[in-house]
């Protein structure tokens, strides 16, 4: 069910699209947490957005669906802020090494389209 959710609102954050990926990213958290999708929660998410970046903040979302007693009743802004920073800071004590966040999503597009692939020859098969 995650993984559907997961590769739904990968192609929607890359497509050449005009849509506010506050909007795309709220809707996600919708999906995978329950919460509320409103004007407050699309302005959070375009703020992280203008801040960390979509694709991170897309990333921090799927990594918390492994939090054990996640409380979003408050919002999650704080949890994800705390996330990205806490993921920038670990990123910058491997030695500073700079890891291309555009690379990377472009290697998870490339495997996501081979899965496609593989998912539409085995229902032809």
């Amino acid at each position: 069910m995650e993984e559907g959710i997961a590769i739904k609102y990968y192609e929607l954050l890359n497509e050449d699209s005009k849509v506010n990926a506050g909007i795309i990213l709220s809707r996600m958290s919708k999906e995978l947490f329950g919460t509320p999708h409103s004007k407050n929660t699309i302005a959070m998410f375009s703020k992280l957005n203008r801040v960390y970046g979509k694709m991170l903040i897309y990333f921090i979302l799927l990594d918390l669906l492994d939090w054990n007693n996640l409380d979003t009743s408050n919002g999650m802004y704080a949890v994800i802020n705390y996330s990205a920073k806490k993921k920038i800071k670990e990123m910058a004590d491997k030695g500073n090494k700079t890891i291309n966040l555009n690379k990377v999503s472009e290697e998870i597009g490339k495997e996501i389209r081979r899965k496609k692939k593989e998912n539409q020859s085995e229902r032809k098969g």
